[in-house]
């Protein structure tokens, strides 16, 4: 007890675990990022679980053509009245019957539609029945029998619908993880850049201060010269203080874009990861050749194929239909092969007792004929045994037929529903690219213009600067200057930041993405 107090103030005393917590960083290149995300981010992880469930219906779908085994053993005792003349001599008036029968049966159904059952099975009777012929007798049995669809079920395609339909659903499942994948690059991709802006903003700010930071103690050498005035220290001084809260704002703003890509790339990291890109952005120049673009998303986006997937599956599912519409003929078909045997020949055997009006029959009763007394024993029951078989055919005719080719149209006319939507979706692709193609080029155009506008500021900078010296300027024209080239390295920066993420899009509109990072989707 007293150990347990001293632990419980023990914990007390200490501080929360997140004061030991201390900030960790995360270098990481935009392939680290992405292959981290497609391991750990939490819709594509949702997205992960379909396909074993559609593999599993395979096997669902599959297990209607398996074989079914089925064994049964029945042990039933009768006492009976004797209700017949011939039973007179039953003892006590009473007929005693004990039935062991083991039966097995194995059941299925083939992909052609055909119903089989093998079945075999041992009746062990003991009966001290007055007209029996052995005290214990057995009736041994095998049979086949089938039953075959000529019409309605007939055939592999249309059995084997389920199976099809269910490996449709299991690339369905498939192509919606490939596309989410494409979505996951593509956000991940896009939020890395970001990234970059926002680092490379925060420094573009921290130099800012520093550059007015110099210009204040520059203004104080020259105030000590005679040069500048308070109001031009004063000035800077405000303009500094300026830049320190644009340096907060960074900061803030670059936690935030930690904080985006780290939800999307792994949200188990801790909230004090630090993530840092390693990466810059790269000029690739501007997209070419839009219709080879346009051809190379129409047969690789997934979202195609997923489509053509659903329009397959309602052919498969016409198929049925039509085949239930039809008249259904089936032919079937039996054997049997039984046997009898037995040990104990009823002693009361005397045809003279059974049968008083009929004495000539006597010498026909012994011995048993064809060999019965022969086989005393379950195995040799089986011997010379009796076939007998079957065939037929059966037709059942749906007068209510409509019922039946109500199901065609509606699959008919949803398939029709469906290939126009691929076409939509076709077109709905071309024009998501379209517009990546054309925001890439415009981004491209703007990166050119902000790099062009950081070079004439900087050279405006310069100018200024000079002039300062001379005193052909004020402070204030210099810090203006200094925003200025602030102002164009943060557009330039900005600028290369979506142009990467006009790219990103444009690569994932192609499915590109696949190949940049050398990804395969398999079942």
């Amino acid at each position: 007890m007293i150990f347990r107090r001293l632990v419980c103030a023990l914990l007390v005393l200490l501080p929360p675990a997140a004061a030991f917590a201390a900030d960790t960083e995360l270098k990481l290149s935009v392939e680290d990022a992405v292959r981290t995300a497609l391991k750990k981010n939490l819709d594509l992880e949702i997205e992960k679980v379909s396909p074993p469930i559609a593999t599993d219906q395979i096997t669902q779908a599959r297990s209607e053509f398996h074989p079914l085994f089925d064994y049964n053993l029945t042990y039933a005792r009768q006492n009976r009245f004797l209700n017949n003349v011939l039973e007179i001599r039953a003892e006590d008036g009473l007929v005693r019957e004990t039935r062991v029968t083991p039966e097995a049966e194995l059941k299925g159904l083939l992909t052609s539609g055909t119903d089989y059952k093998l079945s075999a099975g041992l009746m062990t009777l003991k009966s001290d029945n007055p007209l029996r012929l052995f005290d214990v007798s057995y009736a041994p049995t095998v049979g086949i029998g089938f039953t075959q669809h000529l019409l309605r079920g007939f055939g592999r395609t249309v059995n084997l619908v389920k199976v099809h339909q269910a490996q449709q659903l299991e690339k369905q499942a498939l192509l919606q993880v490939k596309a989410k994948m494409l979505d996951v690059i593509q956000e991940v991709e896009t939020k890395y850049w970001i990234l970059t802006y926002a680092q490379q903003h925060l420094d573009i700010s921290k130099d800012n201060l520093k550059v007015g930071e110099e210009l204040i103690e520059r203004l104080k050498r020259m105030r000590e010269a005679g040069i500048s005035t308070d109001l031009d220290v004063s000035k800077a001084s405000l303009a500094a203080e300026e830049r320190r809260a644009d340096v907060a704002r960074a900061e803030a703003d670059l936690k935030i874009a930690q904080a985006r890509l780290r939800s999307a790339m792994d949200p188990d990291l801790p909230v004090t990861t630090k993530v840092i890109a390693l990466e810059t952005p790269q000029d690739e120049g501007p997209p070419k050749d839009l219709q080879k673009m346009i051809d190379r998303a129409i047969e690789a986006r997934p979202e195609v194929e997923y489509q053509e997937s659903v329009i397959e599956n309602l052919s498969l599912q016409e198929k049925t239909a039509r085949s239930d519409a039809r008249w259904k003929l089936d032919a079937t078909g039996g054997a049997t092969y039984a046997g009898l045997g037995g040990k104990d020949v009823n002693p009361n055997l005397d045809p003279n007792v059974l049968f008083p009006m009929f004495p000539n029959l006597a010498p026909n009763l012994r011995p048993l004929p064809g060999g019965l007394e022969d086989r005393s024993d379950p195995l040799s029951s089986f011997k010379n045994g009796n076939y007998s078989w079957s065939l037929g055919l059966s037709l059942e005719i749906p007068l209510g037929s409509r019922v039946s080719l109500a199901q065609v149209l509606p699959t008919r006319l949803h398939k029709t529903q469906e290939e126009l939507r691929l076409q939509q979706v076709k077109q709905q692709i071309q024009l998501d690219l379209e517009v990546a193609f054309h925001n890439m080029d415009a981004e491209w155009s703007q990166l050119n213009s902000a790099r062009e506008a950081v070079r004439l500021a900087q050279l405006q900078v310069n100018a200024e600067e000079r002039n300062l010296e001379v005193g052909l300027n004020t402070v204030w024209d210099v810090v203006e200057a200094q925003d200025r080239l602030a102002t164009a390295l943060d557009a330039e920066g900005k600028s290369m930041a979506l142009y990467a993420g006009s790219r990103s899009r444009l690569h994932a509109e192609q499915a590109e993405s696949f190949e940049d990072y050398n990804l395969v989707v398999e079942p």
